[in-house]
């Protein structure tokens, strides 16, 4: 098993590849330990003064200086010497009165696992991923809707949920679509409508496959919704999903 109940932990760990995110957050890590305990003194441990003497002396806190200390580990997993040492040492480390910051770019899983035993908290900095070009395109769900397509809104509804796309956003399309469609049942002469001319087209073809009593008893439901929602008769969400699966 790794630490005992009752053992004093004052180990994280700061990794990924994203070094300038980790870097910002050990700077308010220190920041904040300072603002907790003013009297701490802070040390660096990096592969040009790492040594197995120093790590010792950071763990036992024998030193000429007085109080607890902020030790930070920077990069010393890249000296593969260094990184046994350390390992080797975390026990030790977790019991320590002192405050163990450690701070890579890459680490692999055995090395990660063994952390786990032992740190108080560790926080992974990825690379954020490059924007895709093949960004989700919402009014997708309108089209599905409009092509009386059940199952295809729904699953559009759930990716668009998965993109971040708040239901509030989607709801407002879809109150768009439907107003669109009534619009073009209601009026014979399409152009006074004022509607871009592919929503025009797309629109006529939608509409051809409701009746008007259809699309009205869809428009009250949807403006439904958000009345209920601010009411706490049904979480929003649940709401729209209901609708997307039931018109």
């Amino acid at each position: 098993m790794g630490r005992d109940e009752g053992d004093k932990i004052m180990i994280y760990l700061l990794h990924g590849e994203n070094f300038k995110e980790s870097r910002k957050k050990l700077h308010s890590l220190v920041g904040s330990l300072f603002k907790k305990e003013p009297d701490v003194s802070k040390f660096l441990i990096d592969n040009e003064s790492f040594s197995k003497e120093l790590l010792e002396e950071m763990i036992s806190g024998q030193t000429l200086f007085a109080g607890r200390y902020i030790v930070i580990v920077d990069k010393v997993f890249e000296n593969k010497e260094a990184g046994e040492v350390v390992l080797e040492k975390l026990k030790l480390i977790s019991k320590s009165e002192n405050i163990f910051l450690f701070i890579e770019e890459k680490i692999n899983k055995a090395i990660l696992s063994r952390f786990k035993k032992w740190a108080e908290k560790i926080q992974e900095f990825p690379l954020k991923s490059e924007k895709k070009d093949n960004k989700f395109n919402i009014f997708g769900i309108t089209d599905a809707l409009g092509r009386r397509d059940r199952k295809g809104t729904w699953v559009l509804y759930q990716k668009a949920l998965s993109e971040g796309i708040q239901p509030e956003e989607v709801h407002g399309i879809l109150v768009w679509q439907i107003k669109n469609l009534l619009m073009v049942k209601d009026e014979k002469e399409t152009g006074s409508l004022g509607l871009n001319p592919f929503v025009l087209r797309k629109s006529l073809g939608f509409a051809s496959k409701y009746k008007k009593k259809e699309l009205v008893k869809l428009s009250e439901e949807l403006i439904r919704i958000p009345h209920e929602s601010r009411r706490g008769m049904e979480d929003f969400n649940i709401s729209l999903e209901k609708f997307i699966l039931s018109f």
